[in-house]
């Protein structure tokens, strides 16, 4: 699982899904994530994984690389939404002026939009935030509720877990549509095992025990994707690579 959330948090998160995983393949399954993308990124180019669960340009990466192929993405696609804590004063883009904004690794997608869409916003030149780029959502969440920051750039997905978790927030503004976290499959592994996964997977949001599972990890049920839908992530990818 790529590290979206800090590793502790993140393996307490799926480990629902690892179970449901372990009992439907009749197999064990094991998480495992880093503490950044800096250490991610070399692993899973190395062929280290059978199953991969990250955000789009990552996604992206792994199947530019031949060593995995896209499989499966979430049903609801990501945004990005502009968040700061429900009893801000903040209530305007306008407000956020000159004030510290923070967002998920710069490795990540959602670190890489930041700055443009940052700019899209009219955040720039005299205007411009200072953008601070964290090691998870959960570490920008962290540092939004200290005080350290006036606003946070989360992923959609994440809204929904700290609502349920009580943790109240106010979205400002959200960013145009993106394939959300995407499932993705080692090519060494054989055909009647990947069809196994990808239909284990897809069966999550078709039954009552897949339902619990989804809502334990605070997740929409997965779809099956195409690889032109990543077409809108692509001009990401280089920057992601650079860091």
């Amino acid at each position: 699982v790529a590290p979206f959330m800090s590793p502790v948090a993140l393996v307490k998160r799926m480990s629902p899904l690892r179970k449901y995983l372990s009992e439907t393949l009749n197999r064990p399954v094991i998480i495992e994530t880093t503490k950044d993308a800096k250490e991610y990124v070399p692993r899973a180019l190395e062929g280290r994984y059978d199953l991969i669960l990250g955000g789009p340009t990552f996604a992206l990466m792994m199947a530019n690389s031949d060593l995995y192929d896209l499989q499966l993405t979430q049903s609801s696609p990501m945004t990005g939404h502009l968040v700061v804590l429900v009893d801000s004063p903040v209530q305007t883009i306008e407000d956020l002026i000159g004030k510290k904004i923070g967002t998920p690794p710069a490795a990540g997608f959602l670190g890489q939009l930041s700055h443009s869409y940052f700019e899209q916003l009219g955040l720039k030149g005299e205007k411009a935030v200072d953008v601070h780029h964290f090691h998870s959502h959960n570490d920008a969440i962290s540092a939004l509720r200290r005080g350290e920051t006036q606003a946070s750039l989360i992923a959609g997905f994440m809204e929904q877990h700290l609502n349920e978790k009580g943790i109240k927030i106010r979205t400002i503004v959200r960013s145009s549509e993106y394939p959300g976290l995407t499932v993705l499959t080692s090519s060494r592994l054989d055909d009647e095992l990947t069809v196994r996964i990808i239909d284990a997977l897809l069966r999550l949001g078709k039954d009552e025990a897949g339902k619990k599972v989804l809502q334990a990890i605070s997740m929409p049920p997965f779809r099956v994707i195409s690889a032109n839908e990543f077409d809108k992530v692509r001009p990401y990818l280089s920057k992601h690579v650079e860091h």
